[in-house]
């Protein structure tokens, strides 16, 4: 969803193997990324984040828990925000996936940047919001 100013809203599933403690991502061309994206107009974000991860891993969230909000600033000059939901899912995915570990989190260029630096640094244990936009004072 695209606010008035150019502000966004998305949404990201942070799923963890209960084995080790990965989380789960999906390969594109040039990166990685955690499951997620925006929020359409209208939708509500646990609505888009149960249609999210269908589309992009065929498999439906078992249980879906708020984790945090990341407040951000975009290449394009203007404001995301992104809510955190630690999610199970009901099976495994059977579309590529990649596990990453956190001590690869700062060594893999892995998207959204926001959640991949707040994991790396343990910022979403201390608290549930955060921003990288510095106070203009």
């Amino acid at each position: 969803m695209t606010a008035a100013g150019g502000s966004r809203v998305s949404v990201v599933a942070l799923t963890c193997r209960p084995t080790d403690g990965h989380y789960l991502t999906l390969p594109t061309e040039h990166a990685l990324v955690f499951p997620g994206g925006p929020v359409n107009l209208g939708e509500s974000v646990e609505r888009a984040l149960r249609r999210i991860l269908h589309d992009q891993l065929a498999t439906w969230a078992r249980t879906m828990d708020f984790c945090a909000v990341l407040e951000h600033a975009t290449a394009e000059a203007s404001v995301e925000l992104v809510f955190v939901f630690d999610v199970t899912l009901t099976r495994a995915s059977d579309r590529i996936v990649r596990w990453v570990g956190h001590e690869w989190l700062r060594l893999l260029e892995v998207h959204p940047v926001c959640l991949r630096d707040a994991l790396a640094t343990e910022a979403l244990i201390r608290r549930a919001w955060i921003t990288t936009i510095p106070d203009a004072d």
